[in-house]
């Protein structure tokens, strides 16, 4: 393990910001053998640090798989959302008035 910490420092890789659930991997045991781990992670360079700002992964409810699913979001979901464009036909058959 020291060896593969050894070689993320060297390569600069660091892990993105995670959302969602905190352990990524279960064994599907109960009791006093169940077992949660993070053992998934997203890895990201400088470079991609400075590309993608907002980046992070959202680590969603294990299903099926004893690993958890992630997703890489390239945009922060904080920014307002945009505003729908929306025109009815009817006011296009109305005569115009002016007030």
């Amino acid at each position: 393990m020291a060896d593969f910490r050894d070689c993320l420092l060297s390569a600069g890789l660091t892990t993105l910001p995670m959302v969602g659930q905190f352990y990524s991997w279960h064994n599907w045991t109960m009791g006093a053998r169940s077992l949660w781990k993070r053992l998934d992670r997203v890895l990201g360079n400088p470079a991609w640090f400075a590309a993608m700002p907002d980046g992070q992964y959202l680590c969603l409810t294990i299903r099926k798989s004893d690993h958890s699913p992630l997703i890489l979001q390239l945009q922060s979901d904080n920014s307002p959302a945009k505003a729908c464009f929306r025109f009815d036909n009817f006011l296009a058959d109305e005569p115009p008035s002016f007030i």
